[in-house]
Formats: structure tokens, sequence, C-alpha cells
């Protein structure tokens, strides 16, 4: 295939949609939808590279299309992912998760690492993760592997191939687009990030090339001439779509890129997508897209809050994509590195394997040496199981995807009451926000000997507010909690009150909740069970506590009164429970954590975090809670001073 300066345009115009996505600014709202051009792009620029070989055998042509996709994205990756490791070991207190996403983008892996840690409830913020725009790489690396073997094996081996493959990538595409749409609103990060869900994009750019070379020049024209310059005002406008509409917004996006690029030279669009500063952003577009990520990730670690603007994070993108351009990327793309395609492959396979052994033994021999200095600032969001000292997840964490209830996890996270302290038990049921109390459950047993039981359902409150959120492992689990359950014992319950991620608005079934609340106490009343509903603790702006500096107490701290009217209008709900049932108290985890002293609510205590993130406790931060806690036991009459 001829070059083409109007493909370049579109990368151009795909990856500025995805930087103003990502800037601090979010000024596309749907801006990430670049990447989907990109998806349409490759697959149809790999194809013509296919179509334009002349192979004797099979393994020269997979040999040399892996070797020319490695000269192409290997170095500018590579390099890449050595600067800004560096950076992370230097400055990130926890580089792990960027870290091991690095690694796996070198081996076209990192979508997947990715997907496993995106449905582990407990995750890094998926923005303080340097590496978390490689997914899109990824995908298109785990494309190139399996596209090659069927393009040949249909257009080498039949006499009417090129038919044959047109329909194979149409019921693959077709398969792929029903399942993207499908998971996409049941299990989102299977659908954003696995490579079966997004193959039809690439499918689809493979389509347009193979009806291109393949439709007479005039049938070609007619359909180049649908939508004149509308086309790139659809394009644009689809950055604007909110992100509700995501799936029509994918699917839109993805036909007009396909219809733009058979498109014909002389069109307004064409002309408008070869301006030469269009197409030098779009010639520099694969650095861009790298380095933009590392750039917003990495900059609330290295600037305070007053230099974290769009203009310096876009002069030093441009800075760092011209280096990378013209001195890694353009050069070692030209030439080849050895005589043969294999030896190509195994250079650059060499360096992913050699550059990520040696960030991970930095990584190791670094985390041995900070212990001590993170240890006080940042304690550790759980601590290890009483008796057994397992990890608290996945030991104690249920849920439908990699956690399963076991009959086993029950025994292993209850510990009884000590011997001879006459101490109750507490049960305590609910979502994350029940597990970010394991702190305060610890320190219940340590220092009164009270017996606990924590299992966390991430996502799930409790009791359900609704049939169709009945998870069936956590009523397994309460029915568990009252078979064992003695008179006098305490079933404490807690949830995420309002809606992520702004926080702000009450969950939508609060109301069916608390009514729910109110009929579970009438249940445990009959059972001489004590029910401690936990209010809700103060959220926090910050998206990561990495962007927090610990040693200053004002630093990402929040005004107390932004948050008390809603935290009081969700106490008002609860302590009307406890005038309908006498069994029923409310603990305020809000005064408790945020007291009325200068009218701010702050993440640190002298010099350490109390917060894993900006809503969850940390291991400290529980721990905190242990002495209002017992007195409010005691003063509600669940505890008396002989216990």
């Amino acid at each position: 295939m001829q070059y083409r300066a109007d493909v370049d345009g579109l990368r151009a115009f795909a990856v500025v949609a995805v930087i103003l996505n990502h800037l601090p600014g979010q000024y596309l709202p749907s801006g990430f939808l670049g990447v989907d051009i990109f998806f349409v792009i490759s697959g149809f620029v790999v194809t013509a590279s296919l179509f334009g070989t002349q192979p004797d055998n099979f393994r020269q042509f997979y040999s040399n299309f892996l070797a020319r996709r490695i000269r192409r994205l290997w170095p500018a990756l590579t390099v890449c992912v050595a600067l800004t490791s560096v950076i992370l070991l230097i400055f990130d207190p926890f580089p792990k998760a960027s870290i091991f996403t690095g690694i796996a983008s070198l081996f076209g892996l990192a979508n997947v690492n990715l997907f496993y840690a995106e449905i582990d409830y407990f995750a890094a913020s998926s923005k303080f993760n340097a590496f978390t725009h490689t997914w899109s790489l990824g995908v298109e690396e785990q494309f190139y592997l399996v596209f090659p073997i069927i393009f040949w094996f249909f257009t080498r081996s039949a006499k009417s191939g090129t038919r044959i493959l047109k329909r194979i990538l149409t019921i693959l595409s077709l398969i792929s687009l029903s399942s993207f749409a499908l998971y996409y609103s049941s299990n989102q990060p299977a659908a954003y990030f696995l490579m079966p869900m997004r193959i039809w994009e690439l499918g689809v750019g493979s389509l347009v090339f193979i009806m291109s070379a393949t439709t007479r020049e005039v049938t070609s024209q007619k359909v180049s001439a649908v939508g004149p310059p509308y086309l790139m005002v659809v394009l644009l406008a689809c950055f604007f779509v909110p992100k509700e509409h995501a799936v029509l917004a994918t699917i839109l996006v993805v036909t007009t890129t396909a219809l733009l690029l058979v498109r014909q030279p002389g069109t307004p669009t064409h002309r408008l997508l070869s301006v030469a500063p269009i197409l030098y952003v779009g010639k520099i577009s694969y650095s861009l897209y790298l380095y933009h990520w590392p750039i917003v990730s990495l900059a609330p670690l290295l600037l305070p809050e007053e230099w974290r603007i769009s203009g310096l994070y876009i002069v030093t993108l441009l800075l760092l994509s011209t280096f990378s351009y013209h001195l890694i990327e353009t050069p070692l793309r030209k030439r080849s590195w050895s005589k043969g395609g294999g030896v190509d492959i195994a250079i650059g396979f060499g360096m992913s394997a050699l550059l990520g052994v040696t960030v991970y033994i930095s990584m190791i021999m670094l985390e041995s040496q900070r212990i001590e200095e993170y240890a006080t600032a940042y304690p550790p969001p759980f601590l290890p199981l009483m008796g057994s000292g397992l990890p608290y997840d996945p030991n104690c964490v249920a849920d439908n995807l990699n956690r399963p209830f076991t009959p086993e996890k029950f025994d292993l996270c209850t510990v009884a009451p000590r011997s001879g302290s006459g101490m109750p038990t507490l049960w305590l049921e609910g979502d994350s926000h029940a597990g970010h109390l394991q702190g305060l459950i610890h320190e219940l047993h340590s220092g009164l000997g009270m017996g606990i039981h924590l299992i966390e359902t991430p996502g799930m409150e409790f009791p359900f507010s609704s049939p169709d959120r009945i998870f069936f492992g956590r009523q397994i689990i309460h029915d568990k909690i009252l078979e064992n359950a003695k008179p006098g014992d305490v079933i404490a319950v807690s949830r995420l009150y309002f809606q992520p991620p702004e926080l702000i608005a009450f969950q939508p079934d609060i109301n069916r909740w608390v009514a729910e609340v109110s009929l579970l106490g009438s249940i445990l009343r009959k059972r001489e069970l004590t029910l401690v509903v936990i209010g809700p603790a103060p959220a926090f702006s910050f998206e990561d506590i990495r962007a927090c500096n610990v040693n200053d107490l004002n630093s990402c701290s929040v005004s107390r009164a932004t948050l008390e009217t809603k935290v009081a209008q969700i106490l008002e709900k609860l302590h009307r429970v406890t005038l309908e049932q006498e069994n029923v108290f409310v603990f305020d985890t809000f005064s408790n954590v945020c007291p009325k002293i200068d009218g701010k609510c702050y993440s640190n205590r002298n010099g350490t975090f109390i917060y894993r993130d900006r809503h969850h406790l940390n291991s400290f931060g529980a721990k905190l809670l242990a002495p209002s806690f017992v007195d409010f036991l005691r003063a509600s009459g669940v505890l008396v001073r002989d216990n």
C-alpha cells in the first residue's frame, strides 16, 4: 500500500482526543474513543502490509511480519518503560502495580495484567499506574500473533481465499462486537481490556482494506462520497458523548473511521487530514501516546499541586515525543537489526526480558530498603489474619469472580472470644466499608478479648436492598453467623453510602436498605442479638493517597461543612430505625474520624496516613476508632464495665 497521509491525519485526531481526555481538565469526556480509532487503523494498515508481501513459505511470512511489528513498536516502548520505571522506583512509595504492568507491556500482556488488577477490588488506582495506557498495545500485539495465521491459511490455501477471509472476519467481528456489548454492562473490565472483545474493531479495519482492494474503483468512489466532510464532524462529536453511552459511541466511532479510511484523495476531508501540522502529530502519535500517560500519572508524585497544569504537561510531552520519534522510533524501525526476521524477534524479546528482570530486581532491592521508611507514613490497608497469619485478601473476601465463598473461609475469618473474658462476639458484615474496619475489630480482640468475625463482600452491601442485589455467598455467610451467634452477641453492618466516583449523591437504594436494616433488627431482637449500624466515614477528593503529603496536615484535607450535611442526612435516616427497634444502635464514624476542631477533615495523623484511598480507612485509621467504639458499645449497654 502506498503511503496515505490521511491515515496519519486520523492518528493525529485519535491521539489528541486521548490526551485531552486524560489531562487534568478532562476536556473531552469520551476522548478515550481515540484508542478505538487506533484499533481500526491498525487493522487496516496491518492487512495492507500482509497483502503486500510475497514470501516463499509460512515461516518466512510470519517471522518477517512479527519482526516488522517489533521494530515498529518495541524500541520506543522499551525506552519509555525504562525511563518511567526509574522515576517510579525513586519517587513512588508503592511502584509494584505500575512495574508489573510495565513489564507485562514488554511482552504484549499489559491488558491481561490490568484485567486481573481491575477485578481486584483492592487494586491501586488505575490513574496512578503509570502503564495503564499500554493495555491497547497488548490488544494489538495479541491480534498480530493470531491474524497473520488466519490470513495465510485462507489467502494461500484456497482459490477464493480473499472472499473466505472476508466471511471469516465478518463472523469473528460480529461475535466480538456482540460480546463487547454484552460484557460492557456485566463485566466491563473484560469488555474493555481483553482482545476477543476488541477484535471486531481491528476486524473492521481489515475488512475496509480488503473491500477497498477488491472493489472496483467506481464503487469505491461511490462509497467514499458518503457524507463528505460531515464524517469528521460526526467523529469529533463522538468525543463529547457522555460515558453512559460508551457502547453506542464506540460503534459510531468505528463505523465513521471505517468510512473515512475509504475516502479518496482530493476530498475536503482528505485535504484536512493531510495538513502539515496535523500530519506531523500523526507521525509522532505513537510516542505521544506512550509518554502522555506516564506524565499525567507521575505528576502528582513529582510536582506540587499548583504546578499540575495541562500546559506544562503538553510541553513536556512534546519534548519527549519528538526525541523518541526522531532518535529512537524512526531510526530503529527503518533498519534491519539482523539478516533474518527470527533474529530480530529474538533481539526484541531478549531486550524485553533483560529490562524486565532488571526493573523487577531493582524494585525488590529498593522495597526491602524502604520498609522502615514507609512503614510509619503508609500503614498497611489490612492486617494478617489472627491465628493463621494469612493475608486478609483473598482469604476473608468473597465475590462472584475469583474469590468465591468457601466453608473454610468462615472458620478462618472468625476468632472466638478470649477464654475467660466473658466477652461477646462482634460479627461484621457488608461491603468494602465493612472490610476497612478490620483494624478496629482486631483491636477489640487484642484489647478486650471480644470475639470477631469479618468476611467482606466487595460491592455488595448487607442486608440486601432488593432481590436483584442478592449475593448468595453473603446470604450463606449470614446464615452461618446466625447459627453460631449467641445471645448478647453483636451483628454490625457497614456499607458505602454515597455514589462513586464523586461520593456526593446518596446511593439510590439507601431508603430501601434502611428499611431492610429495620427488618433485620426485628429478626435479631428475637434472637437476643444487638444490631450496630456503622455510619459513613469522611470521603476525600484526592485520587490516590500518594498524591498527598503526609508531613502537611492540610494536604488533601477537605472542609468538614461540605461533608457534614450529607452525612447528617444519612445518620438521621438510621436513627429513625433506632426508634423502631430497641436493639439497633448507630455508630457515628464521621464525628470520630473528623471531630469538630478546626472545620477540616484530615487523611493523616501526626505523620501517618489513616486512609488507604479516598474513602477507605487503612488498618491504622480503623484501629484509632477502637476507644470511641468501645465507649459507644458501653453507652449502648452492649458491654458493661465488668466485661
